[in-house]
């Protein structure tokens, strides 16, 4: 998007700000906010607040991770319009969105810093603080990285400040231009849920019921499964592959290993020597991915102690196995009519 020229420009002073047009001011921020400090000893408000991806958001004050009533008393009391900074945990999370504006009057954790805009916009101050927040300016405010900050640490960030009318209308424009932006994220993610839908509806119909819909079928004999072509075997995993498990540990994993190391994620690490050369099937034993995260892979690797490895297959293609196992185990065995995990047991169809 590209937007109007100002008739002139000045160096900010700013390293991550660059060039402003020349009218706008340059200010500490405690010029321009006040912190708020006030208590909500007694219980005075019972509106639970937290930041959470870049919002404030509501939660339940009754279902709260088992904080007991008591323990709000020490939380502080915002107000609409006020900003929420979590300035903790800044030398293991730089990821997080550290700033937002409150919409509603209630309570938040004391960690948090929480700032009363006086000379400012409020919704102007909370797009800039997103921008420097985005350049991540936090971590390096202070004299370096520090695990947590407060108010003392931020308090001269500079902040480059257009006339009052200009910073509601800066702020108006970002309102509408970000609304339509989210309305067609929302919009791919609906669709982008739809094909993931139909991605596993075209793999389950072609590993269950193949390609030919003219095809004769029979029972497979199988409750979960119904009826296969009628040329089609139904064995036990067992007979048609190997199943083993890796032998390295997640220490083991080396940035410039020569080869590829499966653990238990989606990523496939590195390591410096191998355990298998051959085609196989790779799955998490436990954890999150259990019945989720697969590979396919032929030639040389080596997997977690917690990862099962299926190869030396007869009777069936790989890449068939592969298809047939990332869809169907879990939806059978994990989430369907029998919950166990006995791999030698589980049925395919070939």
């Amino acid at each position: 998007m590209s937007f109007p020229a100002y008739p002139s420009y000045q160096d900010s002073g700013i390293e991550w700000v660059g060039d402003v047009p020349s009218h706008w001011l340059r200010q500490p921020l405690f010029a321009l906010v006040a912190e708020r400090d006030e208590s909500n000893e007694g219980m005075i408000e019972n509106n639970l607040l937290s930041l959470s991806y870049g919002r404030i958001v509501r939660k339940d004050i009754d279902n709260n991770d088992g904080l007991l009533p008591a323990s709000f008393e020490t939380y502080q009391i915002v107000e609409p319009d006020d900003i929420v900074w979590r300035l903790t945990d800044l030398q293991n999370d730089q990821r997080s969105l550290r700033t937002a504006i409150v919409r509603e009057r209630g309570i938040i954790t004391s960690a948090y810093l929480a700032t009363q805009p006086r000379g400012i916009a409020p919704h102007y101050l909370s797009y800039l603080l997103r921008a420097y927040d985005l350049t991540k300016v936090f971590y390096s405010m202070g004299g370096g990285l520090r695990q947590s900050m407060k108010f003392a640490d931020v308090k001269r960030l500079p902040v480059m400040l257009p006339p009052a009318n200009e910073q509601v209308a800066i702020a108006a424009f970002l309102d509408r231009e970000t609304a339509k932006i989210d309305a067609l994220i929302e919009e791919q993610r609906c669709l982008i849920s739809l094909l993931k839908e139909k991605r596993q509806a075209v793999i389950s119909h072609a590993v269950t019921e193949g390609l030919d819909p003219h095809a004769p079928m029979k029972d497979s004999g199988i409750d979960w499964l119904g009826e296969v072509p009628a040329h089609w075997d139904v064995k036990r995993l067992r007979f048609i592959c190997h199943i083993g498990t890796g032998d390295a540990d997640t220490a083991d994993a080396v940035d410039d290993g020569a080869y590829p190391f499966f653990v238990r994620s989606p990523v496939i690490e590195r390591i410096g020597d191998y355990s298998h050369d051959c085609e196989a099937v790779l799955t998490a034993g436990d954890g999150a991915g259990v019945g989720k995260v697969y590979h396919h892979f032929t030639g040389k690797f080596r997997a977690h102690q917690r990862v099962y490895i299926f190869s030396r297959f007869e009777g069936v293609h790989g890449r068939f196995f592969y298809a047939y196992m990332s869809e169907m185990f879990a939806k059978v065995v994990l989430e369907g009519v029998r919950r166990q995990r006995q791999w030698h047991r589980f049925e395919v169809v070939n």
